[in-house]
């Protein structure tokens, strides 16, 4: 049975009960050392190069094996493994390409996905806005020329993503009304991302966040079709439609 050994564990294991815990968790972890193995010795500061990695199911997906405490990494991987400790928001940005493992072969444990990693790190743009959440969308009264060429340009060049569109969007509870881009993609959220973030830089976004969600089959992302477009969804004819 895991039995919590440090204020850290303490509050994994109030998040894997309580939805509300989680936050607390997520702040905790990013501040606190977290404990890995690599192959060789690292200096300090230094890139952590080869580690012992955690192999996931399903799916096959090779994750890096972070651990919450020293005696847990040694129960995992050996009494003579290698240890280093570093904290967990140095951790996830440095490998934060590649999915996370905390606690493999322990219980509980979590997976992060590159996507949860961003959204962990606070780079990405990506909102997940709750079922019954009343958001009121609308077309701006000034167009925000300089954002939509900007977007345009820097979204239209990633072949993952099929369309997309932007609108002004007022939630409740919310001061003010933020940029909210509704965007249909295939594959990881990650591209989009980096192409939003890249594709705003030093544009004046007129004092509000710019949010993105993914295009799904939502009453949300139905009413976002109706905003200005940035990428065209491309029509497929009936050549393209045969060869798949």
């Amino acid at each position: 049975m895991f039995e919590p050994i440090n204020p850290l564990e303490r509050k994994l294991i109030a998040a894997t009960t309580d939805p509300s815990a989680r936050a607390a968790f997520i702040e905790a972890m990013l501040e606190s050392p977290l404990y890995c193995s690599p192959v060789g010795d690292v200096a300090d500061g230094a890139a952590i190069g080869p580690m012992v990695i955690s192999y996931q199911e399903p799916g096959h997906v090779l994750a890096s094996a972070l651990f919450t405490a020293p005696e847990r990494l040694r129960a995992v991987v050996g009494e003579d493994a290698n240890l280093l400790a570093r904290r967990g928001r140095d951790l996830l940005d440095e490998l934060g390409d590649h999915p996370i493992h905390l606690n493999p072969n322990l219980a509980p444990s979590v997976v992060w996905s590159v996507d949860d990693i961003a959204q962990i790190l606070g780079q990405s743009r990506r909102v997940d806005v709750p079922a019954g959440t009343q958001t009121l969308l609308t077309h701006p009264a000034v167009r925000p020329q300089a954002l939509i060429d900007a977007l345009a340009r820097g979204l239209g060049a990633v072949n993952s993503i099929k369309g997309a569109w932007l609108m002004q969007a007022q939630r409740t509870g919310q001061p003010e009304p933020s940029w909210l881009l509704g965007v249909e993609h295939r594959g990881s959220w990650t591209a989009v991302d980096k192409a939003i973030t890249q594709a705003i830089a030093g544009v004046d976004l007129g004092g509000r966040n710019l949010e993105a969600v993914a295009i799904t089959l939502s009453p949300l992302s139905r009413d976002l079709r109706g905003g200005i477009p940035i990428v065209a969804p491309k029509r497929r004819g009936l050549f393209s439609f045969l060869r798949g």
